[in-house]
């Protein structure tokens, strides 16, 4: 316990630590929301829906959220997309204890927590750089990624089952509180997630203008209003130190044929990677 406590007195395992709590809860949340709908319909396609609509962010606004994160402060961006998040489930779970949850409540519900998932999950990456070095980059990412899958894949949904057994609101009570500690936990990390600036030569573009620029040019399944078509993307391949916002990284490419290749913040105003701000 002793060695725990002094643990987070570091930087990044309050962050992981935040990032986990986000990603258990939103797992324990993902296997309740098709149990509460099973409840309410005997129909297999509405209650196969609830999950469908939970990942249709991603497909809709995946090829931008790179861009809106490049554009903010990443610790401000995942505090209010957590507060807002919180603030729609406890609605949800005032909606339950009061027997007025219908489908289309639980519908609206996984859609905004939906999206303020993939927009959380975006910023999230982008933001370990700024907090180890470079010598520690990878171990800390592969961190960060081992936290998603088991928060999210493993131990979210599993105990989401569990607690929905036991009371039908209980999962989303517990996602709620998870997400009220990952904010807590947001605030105590120091001020080094602002957004970079531009360079003063930079062409100032509006956010949709680099919205649209960023699901054409990374192979996004939507076109976002431009003539150019997707591409496949295993034919595609980004040279090395390009420049991309993928749709769910957002970084310099390191020439990998995958979209994931984009794997640290792109900092495409300031034109170069910064080194950490604080020490691992």
């Amino acid at each position: 316990m002793a060695t725990f406590a002094s643990g987070l007195r570091m930087p990044f395992p309050r962050y992981w630590l935040s990032g986990f709590l986000a990603d258990f809860g939103d797992g324990v949340r993902l296997a309740a929301f098709p149990l509460l709908a099973a409840q309410l319909t005997r129909s297999p396609a509405a209650v196969a829906a609830v999950t469908a609509v939970q990942g249709l962010p991603w497909l809709l606004l995946g090829g931008g959220l790179g861009v809106v994160v490049d554009r903010t402060d990443r610790r401000r961006l995942m505090v209010t997309v957590d507060l807002a998040r919180a603030a729609v489930i406890m609605a949800l779970a005032a909606a339950i204890l009061a027997h007025g949850a219908g489908l289309w409540l639980i519908y609206l519900t996984a859609f905004v927590t939906g999206a303020g998932s993939a927009l959380r999950d975006t910023a999230a990456v982008t933001c370990v750089p700024r907090l180890v070095q470079s010598d520690r980059l990878e171990q800390a990412n592969a961190r960060v990624i081992a936290g998603q899958i088991v928060g999210n894949e493993l131990a979210g949904p599993a105990a989401g089952g569990w607690l929905f057994g036991l009371a039908a609101v209980l999962p989303f009570a517990v996602n709620a509180g998870t997400l009220g500690i990952a904010v807590l936990l947001l605030l105590t990390l120091p001020g080094v997630f602002s957004a970079p600036p531009r360079d003063q030569g930079t062409r100032d573009t509006s956010l949709w203008h680099d919205f649209t620029e960023a699901c054409a040019g990374c192979g996004s399944i939507l076109t976002c209003g431009t003539s150019r078509s997707w591409p496949a993307w295993s034919a595609r391949w980004t040279p090395p130190g390009s420049r991309c916002s993928c749709s769910s990284w957002s970084g310099t490419c390191t020439g990998s044929r995958a979209p994931t290749a984009c794997c640290w913040p792109s900092e495409r105003w300031a034109g170069s990677r910064p080194e950490a701000s604080v020490p691992p």
